[in-house]
């Protein structure tokens, strides 16, 4: 088996996602280095399937169903 080469790298992250991060990987029994490595392949994966979108386009179809599963923000809207 080839070893795929690594760089090691450094971010600025909130120390509460930090926090959940970790628990995530003890729960799941790996390394913070493999859950986050393997999170920004799903994004890249993900950000790829939209055409290089973060967020996928939303039409007012969309917008209206949102609200429909938020009842108590739609009645909120519509009163102000």
């Amino acid at each position: 088996m080839e070893l795929m080469k690594t760089k090691s790298v450094a971010f600025r992250c909130p120390v509460s996602l930090m926090q959940r991060v970790d628990a995530v990987a003890d729960a799941l029994g790996v390394t913070r280095t493999a859950l986050v490595v393997e999170a920004v392949r799903m994004l890249i994966r993900e950000v790829r399937s939209r055409d290089g979108r973060l967020v996928p386009p939303y039409s007012c179809k969309d917008s209206l169903a949102a609200l429909k599963a938020f009842p108590e923000k739609a009645a909120r809207d519509s009163a102000e």
